[in-house]
């Protein structure tokens, strides 16, 4: 019986040592963790100001940041939990060796009492067993949360390197409109970039007499070098806007102002395609009549004001929604 009793005790002494979890491990992968983290928020404080000068995709960037957080807390929680287990591994162990140092001494001449010892010890070899197998998928778990946080941020990585590279577009582009309309400054030629888009804005008396959608000669003299400035941007979706004031039109050919809205940003669409080198799948024409005013007040300047034509430059966000969908 002692004989038994010490083989048994070196096979179980030898099983724990191999799988016990070193403690620097464990410490190594907490300060891996906590690096992760760190860079986090670094990264995210940097990548605020981008994410609010393109509202159409903060949407898409906000549900990466709230799955990224989701993701960390499951971080933590498993950490506590594994760190739990380990601490209970270790009382188990602490347990199991005392039980067989109780068992060497039973054994000496209490037979029934070393029954009992050897069933509790069973029961603590059984329970260190079922956690043993906790704690691996706990690790397993944690290891899959890492993995998934790592490649969330490195999704939003590239989709904030995407957007920045569209931000630089669009600015190059609203630049480079800019110079080439210089000459147009205060004949009613506007162009600016909100919501991620350019947008030049031409008043009706540059293109149009009252009434008319047959573009003026200045006015396809404007056209022609906003024209030549789109044509060395072959990605991009051009939207031609025609808008009215609210003042009731009606002639033989023209039914009323979205009739009128319609016809000027043909008119317009035209005379793109004629002037440079724009496919016509980039062009879309459309008309508003007096229902998107930029001044609303009932004045004769406010009227002046809506009466305009709007083209629209929407960059390509291929590549952007690529990486959303991902």
């Amino acid at each position: 019986m002692r004989k038994f009793n010490f083989y048994l005790f070196v096979a179980l002494a030898a099983f724990f040592a191999s799988g016990c979890i070193p403690a620097r491990k464990f410490e190594d992968v907490s300060a891996k963790k906590e690096k992760c983290e760190e860079a986090l928020a670094s990264t995210r404080a940097e990548n605020l100001e981008l994410r609010t000068r393109n509202e159409e995709l903060a949407k898409s960037v906000n549900d990466y940041k709230s799955d990224k957080s989701r993701l960390e807390k499951d971080t933590t929680d498993n950490g506590i939990a594994y760190r739990k287990l380990t601490s209970l591994y270790n009382e188990l162990t602490n347990s199991y060796e005392k039980l067989l140092s109780n068992n060497e001494k039973l054994s000496q001449g209490k037979a029934d009492e070393t029954r009992k010892a050897l069933a509790s010890l069973q029961s603590a070899q059984e329970e260190l067993f079922r956690k043993e197998d906790e704690l691996r998928k706990k690790e397993a778990a944690l290891n899959e949360t890492n993995s998934k946080l790592k490649s969330r941020e490195s999704r939003i990585s590239e989709l904030e390197g995407l957007i920045h590279k569209q931000d630089s577009s669009l600015k190059a582009l609203k630049d480079n409109l800019t110079q080439a309309l210089i000459g147009y400054k205060d004949k009613g030629i506007t162009v600016e970039e909100r919501n991620g888009k350019v947008y030049v804005s031409l008043e009706e008396r540059l293109l149009f007499s009252s009434g008319s959608i047959v573009v003026d000669k200045a006015g396809v003299a404007a056209l022609r070098d906003v024209a030549q400035a789109l044509a060395k941007n072959p990605d991009l979706q051009i939207l031609i806007e025609g808008h009215t004031d609210n003042v009731p039109i009606t002639t033989n050919c023209i039914k009323d102002n979205w009739d009128l809205s319609v016809l000027r940003a043909t008119s317009v669409v035209r005379i793109l395609m004629k002037e440079a080198t724009i496919k016509p799948i980039q062009l879309t024409p459309s008309g508003k009549s007096e229902y998107l005013p930029v001044d609303t007040a009932n004045s004769a300047e406010a009227r002046r004001k809506n009466r305009r034509i709007e083209i629209i430059l929407i960059p390509d966000l291929a590549e952007i929604f690529k990486v959303v969908g991902q």
